[in-house]
């Protein structure tokens, strides 16, 4: 519902400026515009550059817009935006948008069911990325050259700050490149490019964060907070395809999550792998949170088909490993999960658990099979050699000796498929890889 209460636009003549000043109500909310706008004479002739100097407030937002458009031949637009302050959950409940919850809105669990994820995955055809076509012929309808500054950015439940970008549309090919903002205090950089120059959309994506919170992050692409801690995030994708399916196919890049010590939201993760939670739930902790020690997730990503380079997560009751790929083209997975209870008691129920199926449907069965045949730590066949260990421990901070106690640095010392022995924690409740696979077997013999 839109009410125009006051609409004065005022020009002394047709070769003057026009001073502009709107108040109005957009669905209840007050919306004013004040600014000034070039002479009626050149809009008409186009041959000149026009100025377009807004000052728009809608609710809490307000854009200052100081721009120059070019209308002759391919319209272009160049100039500046200064944000002082956007509200997007404002301005998304007054356009109707507050009701649409889900992962965004935290309103109800993954796959919207209480009971577990859903197994109808991402739409009715169980799929993540959609087959529909993507139009971007609008890229090459015009041009674009804009600094874009933005104080306050409030998302749903997380405020970004300091925002920096450049905008830049030629030729059907648009690029934010740098894009700089501030998350809880960190600095997340940026750069994206999506190419519509021809019929076949290429899309380029970077993004390197580091110290960041993660779960402000996660938030702020509108996930529930089910992670808290800072880390390293670095982020690598180029991919092209008339659809969000055909550019997944043949994505190429690399992934890389760094995490040493956080906390994990067990409700939200039970409700996200219900599957896979009744499989190692017996060391599971009963609190609401659990500890990470650390986390380390790197992925290489080459036409579609994302390996694991090295995943560990370590609690304080339980280690994780994982390993295997992910083919982005089916949506399929294949992976193993290692889990190795600290708890000595549950060390002969400790068994791999092999990840397949689809993406929006996996499957989580346990691997005596594995085990049987001799292959204990399979996650580990994935793991990078030893000389990943100094890289990991300089992003967790510190030596290779000072981290020498962290299972992160430890599995990503990993060789030809055998873990090395996990160094004992301050409390000496972890044991060796060895004597978890030694109980382990003692279950076959």
């Amino acid at each position: 519902k839109v009410q125009l209460k006051n609409l004065p636009a005022k020009s002394s003549s047709s070769t003057s400026p026009i001073d502009l000043d709107l108040e109005g109500d957009y669905n209840g909310q007050t919306v004013k515009i004040d600014g000034k706008l070039g002479p009626v004479a050149d809009l008409l002739a186009g041959d000149k550059p026009y100025p377009v100097k807004l000052d728009t407030k809608v609710g809490n937002s307000e854009i200052k817009a100081d721009l120059t458009a070019m209308l002759k031949g391919t319209p272009k637009l160049s100039g500046k935006i200064d944000i002082p302050m956007l509200d997007i959950k404002q301005l998304q409940s007054l356009a109707g948008n507050d009701g649409v919850k889900g992962a965004a809105g935290g309103s109800s669990p993954p796959g919207g069911s209480s009971g577990g994820a859903a197994k109808s995955g991402g739409g009715k055809s169980g799929k993540l990325f959609s087959d529909d076509p993507i139009d971007v012929s609008f890229l090459r309808a015009a041009e674009a050259d804009i600094n874009v500054r933005g104080t306050k950015i409030v998302f749903d439940k997380i405020t970004a700050e300091d925002l920096a970008a450049n905008i830049n549309l030629k030729g059907g090919r648009l690029a934010i490149k740098p894009l700089t903002v501030k998350l809880a205090g960190n600095v997340l950089n940026a750069d994206a490019m999506v190419d519509g120059s021809s019929g076949k959309p290429a899309v380029n994506l970077s993004l390197v964060a580091r110290k960041t919170d993660i779960g402000a992050l996660l938030q702020m692409f509108g996930s529930d907070k089910i992670i808290e801690g800072v880390a390293d995030v670095d982020v690598a994708v180029t991919g092209a395809g008339g659809s969000a399916h055909a550019i997944a196919s043949g994505l190429n890049g690399k992934t890389s999550v760094v995490m040493n010590e956080g906390r994990i939201n067990n409700k939200y993760l039970k409700l996200a792998a219900a599957d896979l939670m009744k499989v190692i739930d017996p060391w599971a902790p009963k609190e609401d949170e659990t500890k990470l020690n650390c986390l380390l997730s790197k992925f290489d990503i080459k036409s579609g088909v994302a390996t694991s380079e090295v995943n560990v997560v370590d609690t304080a009751a339980f280690s994780v490993t994982g390993g295997g790929r992910i083919n982005l083209g089916p949506e399929t997975i294949d992976m193993v999960i290692d889990p190795r209870p600290k708890n000595q008691s549950m060390m002969n129920i400790a068994v791999p658990i092999k990840v397949t199926g689809s993406l929006a449907d996996p499957d989580f069965l346990p691997d005596p099979a594995a085990i049987a045949k001799g292959v204990m730590g399979a996650a580990g066949g994935y793991l990078a050699g030893g000389g990943m260990a100094g890289a990991v421990a300089g992003m967790l901070g510190g030596s290779k000796e000072e981290a020498a106690k962290n299972p992160c640095v430890t599995a990503a010392s990993a060789k030809g498929g055998q873990q090395q022995p996990a160094a004992k924690s301050e409390s000496g409740t972890d044991k060796t890889i060895k004597d978890v696979e030694k109980s382990i077997k003692g279950l076959f013999k």
